[in-house]
């Protein structure tokens, strides 16, 4: 005769089982399943390019490390390292040094996981801009022209444009080539950089015309290596004088002399004629470099 186990007994057992399952249960949810932990797949660099003008200027890189799911690993350890360091030198936080010019790689890495961005270093030392103040006297849309002269570390002229901008776009524009167009009166400062490199000029808009143009002396002698400064007068139509009237210049031989916002510089011997253009005006001197 088969013997039953006592009701008594059933109850102990289910519970017994039920508190097995759920100890199995919370183990399961405090301790982590071996090989699911996140591990770093890419390395996103910020900026992805850099161009430090100048030697012992600073940029920052950021680095953000990600999972295959494209999810930040908020607590990833970068380390970084940069290519040759005779261009640059970086420090743990990313803070990037130039030291020479010339082009270099930087590279971040997480374990096994990197990234790279290019930088290059150009050697700037100053911007030289003319002229350092501009009247463009005339209607709206009179065009004046500025100059900016680039300059290295050791003085030599670097074949470089830079950037330009006005301070109120709203009195004037400015394109690529430095050409400034006026929009109403005003005033203004024009500025040329290169990275935080910069030289700036004063700019004025008046809604005047140019009715008399004047350029002295007629005759400018100079030695090689030698400067003179041209001058200029212009009035309105009633004899007022416009101050820093915006003038292009030219050389007819800038072999023999150049001209840069009016300063004339004698460079070999010979002679030529420098002119002298203001809106529909037109005037020009001889010189003469010994």
């Amino acid at each position: 005769m088969k013997r039953s186990l006592p009701e008594s007994g059933r109850p102990a057992a289910t519970g017994a089982v039920v508190a097995s399952l759920l100890g199995l249960a919370l183990l399961a949810v405090v301790l982590p399943v071996a090989g699911c932990a996140r591990k770093p797949a890419t390395i996103r660099i910020t900026p992805e390019k850099v161009v430090l003008y100048g030697l012992k200027k600073n940029a920052v890189l950021q680095a953000e490390v990600l999972d295959k799911k494209g999810r930040p690993l908020e607590d990833a350890v970068v380390g970084w390292e940069v290519a040759p360091p005779k261009v640059a030198t970086i420090e743990k936080s990313g803070r990037l040094s130039s030291v020479a010019p010339g082009k270099a790689r930087v590279t971040a890495r997480c374990g096994e996981t990197t990234a790279a961005v290019s930088v290059e270093v150009v050697d700037v030392a100053s911007i030289a801009l003319a002229p350092t103040r501009m009247t463009l006297a005339g209607p709206k849309g009179t065009t004046g022209h500025y100059v900016a002269v680039v300059t290295s570390s050791t003085g030599k002229p670097v074949d470089l444009a830079p950037k330009w901008s006005v301070s109120d776009p709203k009195i004037a524009s400015i394109d690529a080539s430095g050409l400034v167009t006026s929009l109403a009166e005003g005033r203004a400062g024009v500025s040329a950089f290169l990275g935080n490199i910069s030289a700036s000029s004063d700019l004025a808009v008046v809604f005047r015309e140019v009715a008399t143009f004047e350029l002295g002396p007629a005759t400018v002698p100079l030695k090689a290596g030698d400067s003179a400064r041209l001058g200029v007068v212009a009035r309105d139509a009633a004899g007022t004088p416009i101050e820093d009237v915006a003038v292009d210049w030219t050389s007819a031989d800038p072999k023999t002399a150049s001209v840069l916002g009016g300063t004339v510089k004698g460079l070999a011997a010979g002679s030529t004629t420098v002119r002298a253009l203001c809106g529909k005006h037109q005037a020009e001197v001889s010189v003469l470099v010994y």
